[in-house]
């Protein structure tokens, strides 16, 4: 029969396993967090270096170029405006996962902690 101080080690060991799981997770998100916020570092140059691509033309002038321009600087700026919202909504999202499971971690170290005292008192008392 499983005594109580059996009872407290297997409880024990998993919060040991849930914490390992946690780290896990939240590692996982911080790096996908850093490889969005990269990518939307590169966003921005991306779209300059689009809008200078068509800055000039041997084979267009005045009035129709002009209306060209606009019209296509207008679609890569509502492209790129999309898109720098759906990945900073993306980043946001990690965020608060991140911060979910921080303190779900937090949690269960507290419940570690807590354990190991019991743990401790148990064996005082029994020896």
């Amino acid at each position: 029969m499983p005594t109580e101080l059996d009872s407290l080690y297997s409880e024990q060991a998993s919060a040991c396993s849930k914490q390992q799981v946690l780290e896990d997770q939240i590692d996982r998100l911080r790096r996908a967090k850093n490889i969005l916020s990269d990518y939307r570092g590169d966003l921005k140059p991306l779209k300059k270096d689009l809008q200078k691509r068509d800055e000039k033309s041997d084979f267009w002038a005045g009035v129709r170029f002009d209306s060209y321009l606009d019209s296509n600087n207008s679609l890569i700026d509502s492209g790129y405006y999309y898109y720098d919202g759906e990945v900073s909504d993306a980043i946001e999202d990690i965020k608060e996962k991140i911060r979910q499971l921080d303190n779900q971690l937090e949690d269960t170290l507290s419940g570690l902690s807590w354990l190991g005292r019991k743990i401790e008192d148990l064996i005082k008392d029994t020896f």
